[in-house]
């Protein structure tokens, strides 16, 4: 899903988008891109205020997904890919109330 198709949908809302590749193999699976998703929504809700925060993956990456479920995200839509590797995109969310709803408060 394009920003663009993303902020016609939610024209009043303050949308971002995390695009993320861990391309080095020795790097997979070693919690690198569930850290970085987690710290990008964090940033997105803290410091830039946003209402949305919008990400995906493809059916062969598997990883990926579970990645961005740790960070609280949830499937909104899965649409054929035009990928020669993938038969679907799988593209999800976080709205700021989630986030905060979720996220433990520290006393």
């Amino acid at each position: 899903m394009n920003i663009k198709e993303i902020v016609d949908r939610y024209p009043d809302k303050n949308i971002f988008r995390i695009d993320l590749v861990i391309g080095e193999k020795d790097c997979w699976s070693k919690g690198i891109g569930s850290a970085a998703i987690a710290l990008l929504v964090q940033y997105g809700f803290t410091c830039k205020d946003c209402d949305m925060i919008f990400g995906g993956y493809f059916d062969y990456n598997p990883r990926s997904g579970r990645a961005f479920q740790k960070a609280g995200f949830a499937e909104v839509e899965r649409v054929l890919s035009d990928s020669v590797k993938a038969e679907w995109e799988i593209r999800l969310a976080i709205t700021k109330e989630e986030y905060f709803h979720r996220k433990p408060t520290l006393k």
